[in-house]
C-alpha cells in the first residue's frame, strides 16, 4: 500500500468522523445526543489485504468508545455498529473482484457472497436496512426511569 492510499483510508474513515464529531459534540452535549459510528467486522478482526481499511475502522471504534468514557456522564450515548457484509454498490464491487479472482462462474456475484458469508451466523449478508434500523434504535432516547 502506498502512503497517499493508507493517508486516503484514514481520512475517510477516521480524520473525517473525528472533525464531524468535534465539531458537533457541543450540540451533542447540549442535547444530551447519541453517536453511532458505522465501523465494521474488520475492527474486531482482519483478512489479508485489509491493513489500512481494518485500522481505520478499529481506530473509529476506539475514536466512538473514548466518546462514551470522556462524555458519558453528561449524557452523551456514543455506541459503534460493526456490521460484516452489507449489500451495497461498495460491497458488489468487491464482490465482483473477488468473484473474478477465484475465479467463480455462473451467477459471481451470489457466489461470492455465498462463500464471504458462509460462517457468518446468519449466513447472509446483511441489508442496508437492518443496519439502518439498529442505528435507529440506538439513536432512540433512552427509556426514562
Amino acid at each position: 500500500m502506498t502512503l497517499e492510499g493508507w493517508d486516503e483510508v484514514m481520512r475517510t474513515n477516521l480524520t473525517g468522523p473525528f472533525l464531524l464529531l468535534r465539531a458537533a459534540l457541543p450540540h451533542l452535549l447540549d442535547a444530551r445526543g447519541a453517536v453511532v459510528a458505522v465501523a465494521s467486522v474488520s475492527a474486531l478482526r482482519n483478512g489479508v489485504g485489509n491493513a489500512a481499511y481494518a485500522t481505520s475502522k478499529a481506530a473509529l471504534l476506539q475514536l466512538c468508545r473514548s466518546l462514551a468514557v470522556d462524555y458519558g456522564g453528561k449524557g452523551l450515548r456514543a455506541n459503534t455498529v460493526c456490521p460484516s457484509w452489507v449489500r451495497t454498490d461498495m460491497a458488489d464491487r468487491r464482490m465482483n473482484r473477488f468473484a473474478d479472482e477465484a475465479g467463480l462462474h455462473g451467477n459471481g456475484l451470489e457466489a461470492a457472497y455465498e462463500e464471504v458469508t458462509r460462517v457468518l451466523p446468519a449466513g447472509r449478508p446483511g441489508e442496508p436496512r437492518e443496519v439502518a434500523e439498529a442505528i435507529a434504535w440506538l439513536c432512540r432516547p433512552p427509556p426514562r426511569t
